[in-house]
């Protein structure tokens, strides 16, 4: 055979080729949506981790949290003259589980804070500042 023939064979296998259409090769999951799949993964890592209980359980304790701030009192008098008692000791962190009315005021362009405790059913009040 020819050069010229074989060539010709050739191209003929190659235009036959070229008109029968591949079937293209399925991809995998992974490859169509990798993003996706490691979102999902993440998500599922994260429920292992914390799981649905843990989550409801730190939601039981933000709720808890909120509650104990609502049910603030005022100052019994009691705690009045034991605080009086303690003298310089006394810290913001005595207060902490008492109402409060925050009062902010200004003195020579320096902004001061104050809070009003009110002690008990009495009609007195605490200036803390």
């Amino acid at each position: 055979m020819k050069p010229s023939e074989r060539r010709a064979l050739r191209e003929q296998k190659a235009k036959k080729q070229e008109k029968i259409p591949r079937p293209k090769q399925k991809q995998s999951l992974w490859q169509t949506y990798p993003k996706l799949i490691t979102f999902i993964v993440c998500i599922l890592i994260f429920l292992i981790l914390f799981g649905p209980y843990n989550i409801s359980r730190i939601a039981e304790a933000i709720e808890e949290r909120k509650n104990q701030v609502d049910d603030k009192t005022n100052i019994p008098m009691q705690t009045v003259y034991i605080l009086s008692d303690m003298g310089i000791e006394v810290s913001w962190i005595h207060f902490q589980k008492y109402n409060y009315t925050d009062i902010s005021y200004e003195i020579d362009g320096k902004k001061y804070i104050k809070r009003e405790y009110p002690v008990g059913n009495t009609g007195y009040i605490i200036w803390v500042g």
